[in-house]
């Protein structure tokens, strides 16, 4: 018998006993620890010192006695030291405490407290963590609670300086830097933390498949069994209303990752981020109009002669009155000549455009592109139910 701990908070007498209850329950319930849930609820360091004081910053800090590395629960350093406070502001929430835990661990819960020597603490505050101190989840935004929803979390603080109020965490997650934001306080805007958890993240993280057999197209789909043991495949319900903007392979910007995934799924489509950031920032010429592109980065199938070679196959050319385009050599087999282009690196393609010949009135009407990493294996652009485009 190995008990496991489920990201529910509750200690399984085995991994099958966890997979029953979450197909029961019709919940994906995941494997936070091989062991018991108590086993991953001890301190993380911030009270007994091993979370250093170059792992704690802060927004601000109202002087030295109240700096962020006085942010600890039960801080006994020095008669004068009390917690951490943050400069004076009326801006409610911008204000933070942050700890960095150098690696990712499993969030259990935390704790807080108000300052040592005076009668401020916090009374509410958000949470947010990362994994990368870039990219913040707020723990705790109301998705489908409909009286909350659309609402950040706040969670309950203290109303006194000296008691410890705890919070556990159901799921827990995984976390590198945790950021605590107080939102209303008394007297000033005090606090002292703790952090519970340990070290690692989720063993197990495909959520609803546990359960079940099929085997759903898009990865960002997953297995549900309902009840009558229907199994079928569903795409992101919910997510995020804040906005950090990507750019996806079909060139439109979505407001974050989460609604990117959201789409592919529904739509079917491969779609995958190409950057941070809106689509329109990455749209410039590459270079063959303008001649940063080499003729000897440009080549061909064939060539009908040396007016209509390979390198006079740019938009807008105007070299000598005598060259006018590419031009492939005679032949019937359509499909089979094809003029390229080298770009020497790995570059993000957001399109193309297409010109006939300048001194004959000769164009192409129809054509396929290709795109390779290597020059060897070659990938068809927008190939859709088995026909080509």
């Amino acid at each position: 018998m190995k008990e496991v701990c489920g990201s529910d908070n509750v200690t399984y007498n085995n991994e099958c006993l966890l997979k029953k209850a979450a197909c029961e329950k019709f919940t994906g319930i995941e494997i936070v620890k091989k062991e018991s849930c108590t086993a991953c609820m001890s301190s993380l360091g911030l009270e007994n010192g091993q979370i250093r004081d170059k792992q704690i910053s802060a927004s601000s800090e109202l002087d030295k006695h109240h700096a962020a590395k006085q942010g600890r629960v039960s801080l006994i350093s020095s008669p004068q030291d009390s917690s951490w406070c943050s400069a004076p502001t009326l801006d409610m929430g911008t204000q933070y405490l942050q700890v960095d835990l150098l690696s990712v661990h499993v969030l259990s819960g935390f704790s807080t407290q108000g300052a040592v020597t005076e009668k401020f603490w916090v009374s509410r505050y958000l949470v947010r963590y990362s994994l990368d101190g870039t990219d913040w989840i707020l723990i705790g935004f109301y998705e489908k609670e409909e009286s909350h929803k659309g609402r950040s979390k706040q969670f309950q603080g203290n109303t006194n300086q000296s008691s410890i109020v705890h919070h556990w965490l159901k799921p827990r997650v995984d976390a590198r830097f945790v950021r605590f934001s107080p939102t209303s306080f008394f007297g000033q805007r005090c606090m002292r933390v703790e952090l519970y958890g340990c070290k690692g993240s989720h063993l197990y993280t495909d959520k609803g498949k546990i359960c079940c057999n099929k085997k759903c197209s898009s990865p960002f789909s997953r297995c549900v069994k309902h009840k009558g043991n229907e199994e079928k495949c569903e795409c992101i319900q919910e997510c995020p209303k804040a906005v950090k903007q990507v750019c996806a392979s079909d060139n439109v910007t979505y407001d974050n990752e989460c609604l990117l995934k959201k789409t592919a799924c529904e739509k079917e489509e491969e779609l995958t981020l190409v950057k941070n950031g809106t689509c329109a920032a990455c749209t410039s010429s590459l270079g063959l109009e303008n001649g940063q592109i080499r003729d000897k980065q440009i080549s061909a199938s064939s060539e009908l002669e040396k007016q209509q070679a390979a390198k006079q196959g740019r938009v807008s050319l105007s070299s000598f009155p005598q060259d006018s385009s590419w031009c492939s050599a005679p032949t019937l087999d359509m499909g089979t000549q094809y003029l390229q282009v080298d770009l020497l690196s790995v570059h993000i393609l957001s399109g193309f455009s297409t010109q006939g010949a300048v001194t004959e009135k000769f164009w192409v009407s129809r054509y396929h592109a290709r795109y390779s990493l290597n020059g060897t294996d070659w990938i068809l652009i927008d190939g859709h139910e088995g026909r080509i485009k």
